[in-house]
Parts: C-alpha cells; structure tokens; sequence
C-alpha cells in the first residue's frame, strides 16, 4: 500500500493514492499457503478486486443495480472461495471493494470530479500490482528463494469441486443476508448499502454452526464499532502527506498481522481504512460518516441473526 499512495501523495493527488488501497487487500490472501503456491493463487484474486470494483463502478448509476451488483459479488465470491478452500478473510473484501467503487464513482459523479469511470478500478490493479510485488519481494533473498519449494499445480492446490453441506448452508444464508440486507438499506440510501450487505454477510462467512455465527456477530459489531473510533480519531488529528502515508500504512501491516487468526480484530483496522478511503471525494463529514457505519454496522449484524435463525427454523423442521 505504502508504495503507490506515497507515488501519487508526492504527485500531487493523494486521492488517487488512496483508492490504490483497495487492491492492497490482494495481500491478506493466502498468508498459510506455502510462498510458491500464494504466488500463483494471489494474480487471480488480484483480478477478482479488479472485477469487483469495475461492476461496482458501472452499477453505481443506479440503486437497484448497485444492490444487485453487490448481492452478485457476495453471491460469486462466496462459492468460489468456499468452494476451492481459499480460507480467510473470506469473501466479503470483494463486496468491501466493489462498494466503495461504486460509492467513490457515484460522489465523482455528484460533484463533478474528473475522476473517470474506469479510472477506479485502474488503480484499483495498480494497488493489486504493488500488493503482489510485495509478497514477492523476499525471493530477492537467496535463503528465501531456496525455501520457498516447488509449487503445487492450482488444480491441485485449490481442486475446484461443489459445495458440500456445510459450505453450501454457509452460501445460501451469506446470499440470503446480503440481499436482504441490501433491500433493506435502501432506505439509508445506496451509498450506505455496501457496509451493511458487508457485515451482514461477514457475521455468516466463517462457519455453518449457529452459536459460532452469533459470537462473530457481536465480535464484528464491537470491531467495527472500535474501527469508527480510530478513523474518529485519525480525523481529528488529521495527518497529511506522508503522514498520512505511515498511519494507512501501519493499519494495513496490522490487517495482514491479524485477518487470517481473528477476522473481528482485522475489521478494528479494516474500518479506518475503508472509512479513510471511502471519504475521498464525498459530501458527508467525518464524524457523521463514522455514526452512519455503526448504525449500518448494527443492521448488518441484526439481518444476520435473523437469516440465522430462520435457518435453524427450516432446518428443525425438516429434521422433524
């Protein structure tokens, strides 16, 4: 991340810079899988962010289309992550950047910004580049290279089958929420609808057991909740230039530390970082946009609970 966003900051548009933090999340994927097979997997997610964003952009001129575009992302990126193994941070970083595209499009487009329709997703894979070159970076030292062992075919690594049960439950209630939960933030307006489609469908991401799915529900409430009130706080300090660059910087090491062991204890820095992004170019002040997201945060976690229990319902009685 720190690469690109400081490239664009000494440029003159650190905006821009900003938006290449989208693609940097290509890094937190993979981080157990041996370098030589991450090498090969990383490239494909890096063009699943580019597509995420590209459809978020064209969706954005419309509400229904953007829900619809959001429901999809959460929809394909959930079977198949599910279905080859990936493990976390799961699918919902792909619902995360394909909404702030479309949120980022839709502001240039309100206020005029020259910031052209595919330039986002752009530099979107400029971000994802640079993500990739960092992981790659240690091959430069010869202990490294010589550890990093012969990589496993991806047909091998990640064997593309169907979903079994417990994945296929996982999905359905993941696509249920989201849609739901997109239908429902309407009302908000569609530039809200992202954060809560995204909650609600990363409280069921992680596991088809019930009282696992209530205790990630409160876990992402309360880090996301904390996440607010980083961002809060970075706003009130308001670091510029390559002060900026360092505290996005230190925020995404700690996402990449902590998203593959504790997906709750990420959002505490994922939020910032969104947040952080998402501003660029928008209408609403700091303060009212971190309200927005805990309100949002909340019936995200709600529509989630309810998509679980409803579940349990149908699955009790057809157990009966």
């Amino acid at each position: 991340m720190g690469v690109p966003l400081s490239a664009f900051m000494l440029a003159g548009h650190p905006s821009l810079g900003l938006i290449t933090s989208l693609g940097a999340f290509t890094a937190l994927y993979g981080s157990t899988l041996r370098l030589g097979d991450r090498l090969q997997a990383l490239p494909f997610v890096a063009a699943g962010f580019v597509a995420a964003s590209t459809l978020g952009v064209l969706c954005a001129t419309n509400a229904w289309l953007t829900i619809a575009c959001l429901v999809a992302v959460a929809a394909l990126a959930s079977i198949i992550l599910l279905g080859v193994g990936m493990g976390p941070p799961g699918p919902m970083q792909f619902v995360l950047v394909a909404g702030v595209s479309g949120h980022l499009a839709a502001s240039a487009r309100f206020s005029g910004s020259p910031l052209g329709v595919f330039m986002i997703p752009s530099l979107v894979a400029v971000g994802a580049l640079s993500a990739y070159l960092l992981v790659i970076a240690p091959l430069a030292l010869p202990l490294v290279h010589q550890r990093k062992g012969e990589a496993s075919s991806l047909r091998m690594r990640f064997p593309p089958s169907l979903l079994d049960g417990e994945k296929a439950t996982i999905a359905a209630r993941v696509i249920v929420a989201v849609a739901s939960a997109g239908l429902l933030s309407l009302s908000f307006g569609e530039h809200r609808a992202y954060w809560t489609v995204m909650v609600a469908g990363a409280v069921l991401q992680g596991s088809h057991v019930s009282r696992s799915s209530a205790i990630r529900a409160v876990h992402r409430v309360v880090g996301t909740v904390l996440g607010a009130a980083v961002f809060g706080l970075i706003q009130l300090v308001d670091p510029k230039g390559l002060w900026l660059v360092g505290v996005l910087a230190l925020l995404q090491f700690a996402i990449e530390v902590v998203a593959a062991r504790h997906y709750a204890l990420a959002l505490t820095f994922i939020t910032p970082t969104a947040l952080t992004i998402s501003a660029v170019g928008g209408t609403s002040a700091p303060l009212a946009l971190v309200g927005e997201r805990i309100v949002d945060t909340f019936l995200g976690a709600v529509i989630a609970m309810v998509v679980l229990l409803g579940s349990e319902c149908v699955r009790g009685r057809r157990a009966r």
